[in-house]
């Protein structure tokens, strides 16, 4: 227990670093709810009252408005008051996403905040990110801003008109058709115009391509904020070089991340026990290599073949979500009869194992939500606001809640083959093992792409969510061998990976 102790005061240590190179900054948040379509808002104060000017942010598909606050940071840093939506299905809302609705309520909630003076047209910019980026363009033709900057706009109809004083942020490594949207809009522009004479004439247009960046590295990135900022400064007439913020999010989110994954061992050992050195392997010996590879890729070939004959309707009601569950699902029941072998039918449903194994998933897949979502929101005006924030961050709201149970029963079938075809961690062989791991996700991935590009679907968030699948892989990894191991269940392991996996899907993706 000594080791399990030391790894999470090293843990806790970690956690502390990272909100001190998070939250070092001076805005105060507070949440409201604006009537239009029930939409969730973060405002936050400018640096220095009374504001100068206002600013709405929109996050992207699959995103939320708490991952835009670092971006709204860098506004509020140069005097404006800024505004985070949820957009319909996403974070807090629980209103049914749909593109059309997404842009809908997102204008409502805009023309709602103008007819009560909350802010003026000519004193606000926009900034949206891919669909925010695509909806924060096409508000253009409904809301006559000051400026409006897109990071990685998704593919969109152009507006009637374009916006005044257009900034478009293109990642270096984004996906080639959001890259050929950004130089669609610069056609569009006529160009790239910014000299103060075409922001006084609200005509200025500037493309940057970011190096070094992708599409979700753009939100951590200090650099597309801090052009941002500057643009939104120009438009505004706001004199004077741009305010920096203070912080360093991204390295305070990996270090926070760290933090938690050290926490395991010790809660580990206090639900499951501690694991023993010389205890036999924990279930039947892994399939070889080649054999596990051919089981994937028949099983993946025949999930999409499957899908794309009979249609799975959005049975989960998430928007991409249903997609990727249904996929789990037909590929595990394939997996199951190709791996499953006489020893493999004694699984260890030990009581402790199993219940030690449920409730370490949903404490950490709850912290990791948390983390993910609430550690840059911890400023508030008051105390009210602050622990209102922190239990928001905690709780995932009612409609993922009971979708849960079901995307966890869906994935489970793929889980228990994973396991099965991967054996338990034996000395020599483990890095092998972790390969075949690696190897077998990013089969099911590269086909799920390939079928998304063929059948040219709307499915995108597969690809666009390549990172975010790499992550909870690897820390799913990390955390079903030490409950294996802990517990000599493969059962137990099954079914954390399971709930892990199905609390990633519900937060993750959209309601529908």
């Amino acid at each position: 227990m000594r080791r399990e102790l030391l790894l999470a005061l090293v843990g806790i240590a970690l956690l502390a670093c990272g909100l001190a190179a998070i939250v070092p900054r001076q805005a105060r948040t507070f949440q409201i709810q604006m009537d239009a379509c029930h939409t969730p808002v973060t405002v936050m104060e400018p640096y220095q009252e009374p504001p100068i000017g206002n600013a709405i942010v929109l996050h992207g598909f699959a995103s939320n408005r708490d991952l835009m606050l670092w971006v709204g940071e860098w506004l509020a840093a140069q005097g404006l008051r800024v505004y985070t939506f949820d957009l319909p299905g996403h974070g807090d809302s629980t209103e049914h996403f749909n593109y059309a609705a997404a842009e809908s309520c997102a204008g409502q909630a805009i023309a709602a905040m103008a007819d009560r003076g909350d802010i003026n047209p000519d004193r606000t910019v926009l900034l949206g990110h891919s669909m925010g980026g695509e909806i924060a363009i096409r508000l253009a033709d409904r809301f006559p801003a000051a400026a409006t900057i897109a990071l990685s706009p998704a593919p969109m109809v152009a507006p009637q008109r374009m916006p005044s004083n257009l900034l478009v942020v293109s990642a270096q490594f984004d996906l080639i058709w959001l890259r050929r949207q950004a130089r669609k809009l610069q056609r569009l522009a006529g160009g790239p115009r910014s000299t103060p004479e075409d922001f006084a004439q609200r005509r200025a247009f500037a493309l940057v391509d970011m190096p070094l960046t992708d599409h979700v590295s753009l939100l951590f990135d200090s650099r597309p904020a801090k052009d941002a900022a500057a643009w939104a400064r120009q438009a505004l007439g706001i004199p004077g070089p741009v305010e920096n913020v203070p912080g360093a999010p991204r390295l305070g989110f990996l270090l926070g991340i760290a933090g938690l994954i050290l926490f395991f061992p010790l809660a580990a050992a206090l639900l499951a026990g501690r694991a023993q050195p010389n205890a036999p392997p924990a279930g039947p010996p892994a399939l070889s290599p080649k054999v596990a590879l051919a089981n994937w890729a028949v099983a993946a070939v025949f999930a999409v073949a499957l899908i794309a004959v009979v249609p799975y309707y959005e049975w989960l009601g998430l928007s991409n979500g249903s997609y990727l569950t249904s996929f789990l699902l037909i590929a595990g029941v394939a997996l199951l009869p190709l791996v499953a072998r006489r020893e493999t039918l004694s699984f260890n449903w030990s009581v402790r194992g199993v219940s030690a194994a449920a409730v370490l998933a949903m404490l950490f897949a709850l912290a990791f939500h948390a983390w993910d979502s609430g550690a840059y929101a911890l400023s508030a005006d008051s105390h009210r606001a602050l622990l209102e924030t922190i239990a928001r961050s905690f709780l995932l709201t009612t409609p993922r809640w009971l979708r849960l149970a079901p995307a966890v029963l869906a994935t489970f079938p793929y889980i228990l083959a994973e396991e099965i075809a991967l054996g338990p961690r034996q000395p020599g062989v483990n890095l092998r093992r972790f390969g075949v791991f690696v190897a077998m996700r990013f089969e099911l991935w590269l086909v799920m792409v390939a079928a998304v590009l063929l059948t040219l679907n709307s499915e995108v968030l597969i690809a666009l969510l390549f990172p975010a699948f790499i992550a909870v892989s690897v820390l799913q990894r990390y955390a079903s061998d030490a409950i294996r191991r802990r517990t000599g269940s493969l059962a137990a392991a099954a079914i954390f990976g399971a709930i892990l996996t199905g609390a990633f899907i519900v937060s993750a993706f959209p309601l529908t």
